[in-house]
């Protein structure tokens, strides 16, 4: 389901509705998988670095009601529609930050979590053609987050239970995996995603180096497609 709103659509998933930009950036399906494919959350609270629109930090705040959703978001644009977004779906458990990340003291936060996802931009600044839309830039392209800040934030949140999950092109698993390798996190889990009989998607779960104990799961495209269909239609 989409409703045109002008400058800005109304869209569902599942149960759950979602204000995007009319053009620009709009989620796409490796957020549903990062979704669909993260640890399960026992004890401790959730964490969504680059929260876009909202549509991580909806379907958790959705499965989890008991759990709090922090969620933190550079762009002002995004920003407001997701708390459009919290004020539409009736969420009491999510928490929206508009804060650079790499300008927030982590360690002076006392909550805990036991999972931080993030969909972290794909592409590096100054390589590929600029999209029109600021804000598809600014979601794609590393300028305001790379994947070494991103893994240097979480390390200073780690607890035992905590996991990194993240999401991205296969073609940057090797990059990804060299940077892991500078930090004192380790890759716990990979988990590839096939396309036309190719590897399209990885995510990631990382975790503190002291777990050694690593895995490797392939999904074909016919199960995670069946997967994405059922949170469509649920």
């Amino acid at each position: 389901m989409s409703q045109n709103k002008g400058n800005y659509t109304l869209d569902g998933v599942g149960d759950i509705y979602i204000y995007q930009p009319q053009k620009g950036y709009r989620f796409s399906v490796d957020s549903l998988l990062l979704f669909l494919y993260s640890p399960v959350v026992k004890k401790n609270n959730i964490l969504d670095i680059g929260a876009g629109t909202g549509i991580l930090s909806f379907l958790f705040a959705d499965k989890y009601p008991q759990k709090k959703i922090i969620s933190y978001e550079i762009q002002k644009e995004f920003v407001k529609l997701m708390k459009k977004g919290i004020k539409t779906n009736k969420f009491k458990n999510i928490q929206i930050k508009q804060k650079d990340i790499k300008k927030i003291d982590f360690k002076s936060i006392k909550t805990k979590f036991d999972l931080v996802v993030c969909n972290p931009p794909y592409r590096k600044y100054g390589h590929g053609r600029l999209s029109p839309y600021q804000n598809k830039n600014i979601a794609i392209y590393d300028k305001y987050l790379k994947i070494s800040d991103l893994l240097g934030i979480t390390e200073k949140l780690m607890n035992v239970s905590t996991v990194l999950s993240i999401v991205n092109l296969y073609e940057n698993k090797k990059y990804i995996k060299k940077m892991v390798d500078k930090t004192g996190l380790s890759i716990k889990k990979e988990i590839i995603f096939l396309k036309n009989n190719t590897n399209k998607f990885i995510i990631f779960h990382i975790k503190n180096r002291y777990d050694q104990k690593s895995e490797k799961k392939y999904v074909s495209e016919n199960e995670w497609k069946s997967k994405v269909e059922k949170l469509y239609n649920k």
